[in-house]
C-alpha cells in the first residue's frame, strides 16, 4: 500500500512504517477519552490535488481501512462508526498529526424550576447598569442574575463528564418569575467534547437538586442524540397553567360565572407584548384557549387553571395588555385584572419515549 507518487512530504519509505506512525498518534490523541465508537479521517499534502482524484481516493480508502482493523484489535470494546462516532480522528499526512473531534454528549430529561426568581439562560440578561461588563452591582459578572437554570444543571454535569462547555435546549422556555411544575418541561443539554461519556444520571440529577439547593429538580435524564434538539423545540407543546390574579376593582360575580365559556375555545389575537416588543418584531399571532375555569375567588383575587396552545401569551391573556390581546379576562371582567403569580403545570409532550432512546454504544 504504497502513498501516491510525487509527493514533497517526509512519508516513511516503509508503508507499514506509515501506518505505525498513524496508529501511535491515534492512540496518543484518543488516551484521555472514553468512547464507543471512532471514525477516521487521512489528510494528503496539498501535492496531492495535482494527482487522479480516483487514485488518491482509492489510497485513502484503503489506508483507513487498514488503519482501523489495527485500531479495532487494540480497542477490543470499539468499533468504526461512519454514520455517530464518538470521536472522529484525521490523521495529517504532511504534518504527522492527529486532529481529533470529539461529539458532543446529549441528555435528554425533564426539568422542574421551584423558583421565581431563576432566569433558564443568562444569554440575554445583562447587568443593565454596566452593559454586561462587569461593574460591582453585579459582582464583575456583566450578569443581571447570578446564575441562571442552565448553570444549575450544567456545571455539575460539565465537571462529571470533564467536559469543555455545556448549553441547555429547552421545550420553550418560562419567564425568571414562573415556576414550572408536575413533570417538567423537556430539555436537551449538549456537553462539548466530553472526556468522560458513561454518567451516573441518578447521582447527577441528584446533584442538582442538591446544589440548586431545591430550587431546580431534573428527572428522567438519558443519553440521546442531537436530533432530539430540534424534535423538542419544534413540537408545538400545549400547556396548562395555574394564575394567581389581582383585580383592581369590584368583581361582577355574573361576568366571573360567564368567564369559562366565553374563554374556553375562544381565539386569541395577540399582539407583540410591550414587555418584549424592543426585541421582537410587531407581529399579530393567532392562538387557542382550549381552557379556562376559575378555581378560587377571594377579594380582589382570583385564582385561574388555564390550558392553552404552545406560544400563548398568558399574562397578557390576562391584563389584555393595553389592547393588545382580544379578548381577555380584564376585558371581560371589566376591570383592570393582572397575573401575579405564574405555574405551569403541565407540558403536553407526547413523544417522549422515542426521544430518550439512547443511542447504540
Amino acid at each position: 500500500m504504497n502513498a501516491p507518487a510525487s509527493d514533497p512530504c517526509d512519508l516513511p519509505d516503509d508503508p507499514s512504517e506509515l501506518l505505525e506512525l498513524a496508529e501511535e498518534r491515534c492512540l496518543r490523541a484518543s488516551a484521555p477519552l472514553e468512547f464507543s465508537t471512532f471514525k477516521l479521517g487521512v489528510k494528503g499534502p496539498k501535492s496531492w490535488l495535482e494527482l487522479p482524484e480516483a487514485e488518491v481516493r482509492a489510497w485513502k480508502k484503503e489506508f483507513k481501512r487498514t488503519l482501523g482493523g489495527r485500531l479495532e484489535a487494540l480497542w477490543e470494546d470499539r468499533e468504526v462508526d461512519f454514520r455517530r462516532p464518538d470521536l472522529r480522528l484525521i490523521f495529517d499526512i504532511q504534518r504527522g498529526r492527529v486532529q481529533r473531534k470529539v461529539t458532543p454528549l446529549y441528555l435528554y430529561g425533564r426539568y422542574r424550576k421551584l423558583s421565581r426568581d431563576l432566569p433558564q439562560t443568562d444569554a440575554r440578561w445583562k447587568h443593565e447598569p454596566c452593559a454586561g461588563k462587569g461593574c460591582e452591582g453585579c459582582a464583575d459578572t456583566g450578569r443581571r442574575y447570578p446564575v441562571s437554570l442552565a448553570d444549575l444543571i450544567g456545571a455539575p454535569a460539565l465537571e462529571r463528564a470533564e467536559a469543555r462547555d455545556y448549553a441547555l435546549h429547552g421545550a420553550g422556555r418560562e419567564d425568571v418569575d414562573v415556576r414550572c411544575l408536575g413533570e417538567g418541561r423537556p430539555f436537551v443539554l449538549e456537553l462539548s467534547e466530553p472526556r468522560r461519556r458513561t454518567l451516573d444520571l441518578e447521582a447527577l440529577a441528584a446533584e442538582v437538586a442538591a446544589g440548586s439547593e431545591g430550587r431546580v429538580e431534573v428527572e428522567g435524564l438519558v443519553r440521546t442524540r442531537k436530533e432530539t434538539i430540534g424534535r423538542i423545540k419544534e413540537a408545538g407543546c400545549d400547556k396548562r397553567y395555574r394564575a394567581r390574579c389581582r383585580v383592581e376593582g369590584s368583581l361582577d360575580s355574573r361576568r366571573v360565572g360567564e368567564l369559562s365559556d366565553a374563554l374556553s375555545g375562544a381565539e386569541l389575537a395577540q399582539d407583540t407584548p410591550g414587555r418584549v416588543s424592543h426585541r421582537r418584531a410587531s407581529v399579530t399571532r393567532s392562538r387557542q384557549v382550549r381552557e379556562l375555569a376559575v378555581v378560587e375567588q377571594g377579594p380582589g383575587e382570583l385564582v385561574l387553571e388555564i390550558e392553552a396552545e404552545s406560544g400563548t401569551y398568558i399574562k397578557e391573556l390576562i391584563s389584555g395588555d393595553e389592547g393588545r390581546t382580544r379578548p381577555s379576562v380584564s376585558g371581560l371582567l371589566g376591570v383592570p385584572t393582572r397575573c401575579v403569580e405564574l405555574d405551569v403545570l403541565a407540558i403536553r409532550f407526547s413523544d417522549v419515549e422515542a426521544l430518550t432512546k439512547a443511542p447504540k454504544a
